[in-house]
């Protein structure tokens, strides 16, 4: 949630930047939506923890961004565009492989459970929309660049899951996420698979 509130919040900030009306008005609501989740998940978390982190991600992104802003006003000036789009291309291409850190155990089980459907088909949508108007629309490589990649990241969740099934009891244990919060989005540790 934090990764999809960063990206948001980046995007924003191009968008402001760039002075396009489009990229702003889609990205401001899912801001807004994404601290939404990050509250929601902080406040359902059962461990402190779980909260910590939360809390440090969150304040860390906010953190990062005004940073960046201040480090471009004072040494780039409008020349400094740039830093906004690298920084956000970065956070999108970290939302889009999250999901990627469960193929492990994927293969290993023979079963998808870990990918939900809906929410792959919706990012490989998200993701080629955002492609084609970056890439045809604006010709900015820092709007359809990262988005690319998360059409091939979405294409390779889409045929794991077409090539393992997944077996319901397996999917209700995966998506324990979903149960305790009511959101089906679950990103696995990056490194839950060691």
């Amino acid at each position: 949630f934090v990764g999809s509130l960063a990206q948001c919040l980046g995007l924003v900030l191009y968008a402001l930047e760039l002075k396009d009306p489009y990229i702003f008005a889609a990205n401001l609501p899912g801001a807004v939506v994404g601290l939404w989740f990050v509250l929601r998940a902080h406040t359902l978390s059962d461990s402190d923890n779980q909260r910590v982190h939360i809390e440090v991600a969150t304040l860390g992104s906010v953190v990062f961004f005004a940073l960046l802003a201040e480090v471009r006003v004072q040494f780039f000036g409008p020349e400094g565009i740039a830093l906004y789009a690298w920084a956000t291309m970065a956070f999108i291409l970290i939302f889009y492989m999250l999901p990627l850190a469960a193929v492990y155990h994927v293969i290993k089980e023979r079963d998808s459970s870990r990918f939900f459907m809906p929410q792959v088909c919706v990012c490989l949508l998200n993701s080629t929309a955002w492609t084609a108007y970056g890439f045809f629309a604006l010709r900015n490589p820092f709007v359809w660049a990262p988005n690319a990649a998360g059409v091939v990241l979405a294409l390779i969740q889409l045929f794991f899951c077409l090539v393992y099934p997944r077996r319901e009891e397996a999917y209700f244990r995966a998506n324990w996420f979903r149960r305790i919060t009511g959101s089906y989005y679950y990103a696995p540790a990056p490194l839950e698979f060691l």
